[in-house]
Order: structure tokens, then C-alpha cells, then sequence
């Protein structure tokens, strides 16, 4: 492509100038952490990375969802192949705190929320009240 063309991914006009320069994509998470949303997020991903997307700014608003499912988005967040910043402008709840925690860059206005809770399942080891966790 030549310098200084611009070209248009996914509705972003993006300008390509003459010396290679990071492109940023911009997005909104706010839904459940559940099967889908964890496939959602990774075929976001998988567009991304095949359009050279080096950095992603995504806000992220969730009530929860499966424990699984969030274990699963904290390490794809982890493991993504750009930068990513998430921000909690709302509220972040249950699991979805644990996936807020895999982008290494986080950032939190001055009304956002997180919230916490005991799982309601059975814990490896433990009563079910988080005892056996970190053994």
C-alpha cells in the first residue's frame, strides 16, 4: 500500500503513513462472560492481529457469568499477541473481575465498580467458602 493511503478496517479509517506506525482498534465489552462472549472475543482477536492491529482500547462492563468461561477470557487476555487496555467505566462483577485482571493494562474512572463474592460451588479441597484455594 502505498504511503499515506488510507484504507477502511471494520469502519475505522485507518491512514498508513510513510514509516510503519501502530494501528489502534477501539471496542465495547458489555454482556455476560459466557461461551459465546469467550468466542467472541477470540475471533475479535483472530480479525486484529490479520489486519496488524497493534494495540486495543476495549471498555468492559459485565455482571459475570461462568467461572470457566472467565478463567478462560483471563488468559486469553493474557496471551493476546498486542497490547491491550481494558477500562471498567461502569461496573465489573463476580468472575468478570478475574478477567479484568488478565490485560496488563487496566484503567478505572472515578465511579466505576468491581464487585466480588464468594463462589457458590464447591471449592478443590476447601468447604465450598474458599478455604482450599492457594493450597
Amino acid at each position: 500500500m502505498p504511503s499515506g493511503e488510507r484504507r477502511i478496517i471494520r469502519g475505522a479509517m485507518v491512514s498508513v503513513p510513510s514509516i510503519i506506525s501502530p494501528i489502534e482498534a477501539y471496542g465495547v465489552f458489555a454482556r455476560n462472560v459466557d461461551q459465546d462472549s469467550v468466542q467472541a472475543i477470540a475471533n475479535s482477536v483472530a480479525v486484529a492481529s490479520t489486519h496488524g492491529v497493534s494495540h486495543v482500547h476495549l471498555m468492559f462492563q459485565s455482571t459475570g457469568g461462568g467461572i470457566g468461561e472467565g478463567i478462560a477470557m483471563y488468559y486469553l487476555f493474557k496471551s493476546l499477541p498486542f497490547d491491550l487496555t481494558l477500562y471498567n467505566a461502569g461496573s465489573v462483577s463476580s468472575i468478570a473481575v478475574i478477567a479484568y485482571l488478565g490485560a496488563k493494562k487496566r484503567k478505572v474512572s472515578a465511579h466505576a465498580t468491581f464487585s466480588i463474592h464468594r463462589s457458590a460451588g464447591r471449592s478443590h479441597g476447601g468447604g465450598g467458602d474458599g478455604r482450599g484455594l492457594g493450597k
